[in-house]
């Protein structure tokens, strides 16, 4: 078992242990984290400014910053009834779920611009901005 990081209120329901490899996600009292094996996890969608919280603190621990890794795969989220399905390599053991360090960057940034309104759009060297 890791150490469980101390994250502030703005960081609602979720909960992480730290570990050398990975960071295990819980949502605590709240028992809304579906897990998908291999594949990724379901939380509600007003949850996701609170992962973005809790991924930036994740990203300043000794274990993340120790351990530089690239991502496995690709990362994608779709949005359905309320829920946000993200879909991104982890570790599942039951209801838990572990994300690789190396995942933290691209989970961060779809996850930062579906809040802003920019998830899909594509910018070219030239500046110009176009939907995918």
């Amino acid at each position: 078992m890791g150490a469980l990081l101390d994250l502030p209120p703005e960081a609602g329901a979720w909960q992480v242990e730290i570990q050398s490899d990975r960071f295990r996600l819980h949502r605590g009292q709240a028992n809304d984290l579906t897990t998908f094996p291999s594949t990724g996890f379901s939380c509600p969608e007003d949850a996701l400014s609170g992962l973005v919280v809790t991924l930036k603190l994740v990203a300043t621990t000794k274990a993340y910053l120790d351990n530089p890794r690239r991502p496995v795969g690709p990362c994608a989220i779709t949005l359905e009834s309320g829920r946000a399905s993200i879909h991104i390599p982890v570790i599942t053991d039951g209801a838990r779920l572990g994300i690789r360090y190396g995942e933290v960057p691209i989970l961060l940034r779809r996850v930062e611009s579906l809040l802003s309104g920019t998830y899909g759009e594509v910018v070219r060297e030239d500046g110009h901005t176009s939907g995918r």
